[in-house]
């Protein structure tokens, strides 16, 4: 679900493609894959994901280096905010440390999935005499992963300005936040609360242009900066996004008729928020604001190569997340839930692409943290458990290496053992 709604906002942003088709299109992907049998797409996926990996890294090192000069500022403004507030600039409305850090830490543990226990899902299924060799494979994606991939990405959106990016222009209507109150009825207590309605004008026109070639689509969503007198309890600022989309309208209204793409303006929780002014500044979040950092520096890289890198790795990575769950579900239930299971692993490809769903990347943060800290309460005590054992065979594994006692290309008699008796099993 995080794959699906990550491509399928980058794939809007960009080509103005509905969220919905683009989940309807990887669901039906990897439903051919998972549930037809049509391993071709897998294969493809499998040889076509590396070569991107490998072409991300370089595009993503070709931007580091025409921004060379602003390297070590970098690093130090990761270095600062890690331990000290942010204060709240262009587009960025500003951090805690502790928002920082408790972020980082979430989004580092959701990437490389350490300690999670899915990877050994896959690597369990190699044929090896030596499980040592299997861990140490499996202990370079982490690496690759998180400390490679991620690291170039974050410089990307950091030496590109993309972070904290000024506003795209100016917004040509006048903009009123109303505030009013409403009732919630909650465990059968009716209780007050505030809100604040945005009123102002819903015509596309009264938005800025966008640099050439792109522009404002059905689906993109963009936001104005307000001021309030509380801070934000996730951020530690006075600063919040007054938001809105772009939407197909099926109706007629003042400034507009039925077909026409207007902007659907939401509302704030609480009230007494004042404008900090007209700027408005496009929503960039997951791979959408690593495709503008991309396009920020050498125009159009984001758009395709991000883009279709996403497509790739969100196909592959659904292939494979399935089958971890494929294997959970016959541990669990037998065969005779395994389809079903199947069917349910596609529909919610295509739930989370309705924007309705998963509105925000907030939303979509907190949803991938109950899953990540489902998975770790499961499996951490499991790792303490297992970890005198697996020290003991990993010292053992490199101390007969070091007394070559295990030639480079020995074949170990029990492989073939296992694999005559047992070729039924995979």
């Amino acid at each position: 679900m995080f794959q699906v709604w990550n491509v399928a906002k980058i794939t809007n942003d960009y080509f103005g493609v509905p969220q919905l088709f683009t989940g309807l299109l990887l669901a039906t992907l990897a439903g051919m894959v998972i549930i037809g049998g049509i391993k071709r797409i897998g294969a493809v996926a499998g040889r076509l994901v590396p070569f991107m990996c490998g072409l991300y890294i370089m595009a993503g090192l070709a931007v580091l280096a025409i921004n060379i000069e602003q390297l070590p500022g970098v690093l130090a403004l990761a270095l600062r905010s890690a331990f000290s507030p942010t204060e709240a600039g262009g587009a960025f409305l500003g951090a805690t440390a502790w928002f920082a850090l408790t972020t980082g830490l979430r989004r580092a543990i959701f990437s490389n999935e350490a300690g999670q226990g899915s990877s050994p899902i896959a690597h369990s299924a190699a044929k090896t005499t030596e499980p040592v060799r299997e861990g140490v494979v499996a202990g370079l994606e982490p690496f690759i992963d998180t400390c490679v991939v991620c690291t170039i990405t974050a410089l990307v959106i950091l030496i590109t300005g993309t972070w904290n990016r000024p506003a795209e222009g100016q917004f040509n209507a006048p903009v009123q936040l109303l505030p009013y109150e409403t009732s919630v009825t909650e465990d059968g207590v009716t209780s007050t609360m505030l809100r604040t309605r945005v009123q102002s004008s819903t015509s596309i026109a009264a938005l800025p242009a966008l640099p050439v070639p792109d522009r404002w689509l059905a689906g993109n969503s963009f936001f104005m900066l307000a001021k309030t007198s509380d801070a934000q309890e996730r951020t530690g600022e006075h600063v919040v996004k007054v938001a809105a989309d772009l939407v197909v309208a099926d109706t007629t209204g003042p400034e507009y008729k039925a077909g026409d793409v207007i902007i659907k303006w939401r509302e704030l929780d609480g009230a007494g928020y004042t404008l900090v002014d007209n700027g408005v500044h496009q929503e960039l979040v997951g791979a959408s604001l690593t495709g503008h950092a991309f396009d920020a520096a050498i125009p159009g890289l984001g758009k395709w190569l991000v883009t279709l890198t996403c497509w790739l790795f969100a196909v592959s990575t659904m292939i494979s997340w399935s089958y971890y769950g494929e294997q959970g579900v016959v541990f669990l239930f037998g065969q005779r839930l395994v389809l079903p299971y199947k069917l349910l692993f596609c529909a919610l490809a295509v739930v989370a692409s309705m924007p309705t769903f998963i509105q925000t990347d907030h939303d979509l943060s907190l949803l991938a943290d109950l899953g990540t800290g489902l998975m770790l309460f499961a499996n951490v005590p499991i790792i303490v458990l297992m970890a005198p054992k697996a020290m003991a065979a990993f010292k053992d594994y490199f101390a007969r290496l070091d007394r070559g006692e295990m030639p480079p290309h020995a074949r170990p008699a029990l492989v073939d053992v296992i694999e005559g008796h047992d070729t039924d099993k995979p």
